[in-house]
């Protein structure tokens, strides 16, 4: 009867994680609550919108995140198959793109359209002489690739963070869907 996970639309009509399921509808009418499979609880079936799904019948028992640690397994596996990811939780990877970034430099050091992507609504203006600048462009570019990729193949959004250190790209890795290069 709580929220394990709550939506960007929803949260900007006060819907938060934890919440009851009663008082979010009052929040926001029209939310979507599919419900997940229990784990450890005495469970009841019930009928919702001509699906089957169990609900706990008291408070005991825990949800089963197996479906979405599915979802993000078939998310690294296709980021992995394109650069070194290292998992940090289900749903957050840091994905080594030095080595694609560094393959990309001259392709991106000649492109205008490049460099005024990754300057993006910032006041960063990315200097092609400096290999720090144009390794955060290249990389850019390629994290843009990349989150296409996973869009078009699996249907997700992904917002990234780039940097020089895993910590500043998890810091400046900002929700929903947006990508941002942090400077050093």
């Amino acid at each position: 009867g709580r929220l394990l996970a709550v939506d960007y639309v929803a949260r900007q009509f006060g819907v938060e994680r934890g919440m009851s399921v009663d008082e979010a509808k009052k929040l926001c009418p029209n939310l979507l609550t599919p419900h997940v499979p229990v784990i450890g609880a005495d469970v009841a079936w019930a009928q919702d919108d001509s699906v089957s799904v169990s609900r706990p019948k008291d408070d005991a028992g825990k949800a089963s995140l197996d479906l979405y640690r599915n979802e993000s397994d078939e998310i690294f596996s296709l980021l992995a198959a394109q650069a070194p990811l290292e998992k940090a939780s289900i749903d957050e990877a840091y994905v080594d793109l030095t080595d694609l970034a560094r393959g990309e430099l001259e392709t991106v050091l000649s492109d205008p359209g490049a460099w005024a992507a990754a300057r993006g609504s910032g006041k960063w203006d990315p200097d092609a002489n400096d290999d720090c600048d144009a390794l955060l462009v290249a990389g850019s570019s390629v994290c843009m690739r990349l989150r296409a990729i996973v869009k078009e193949q699996l249907g997700y959004e992904m917002s990234a963070g780039i940097a020089t250190t895993k910590m500043l790209a998890k810091l400046g890795c900002h929700k929903p869907n947006q990508q941002t290069v942090v400077l050093r």
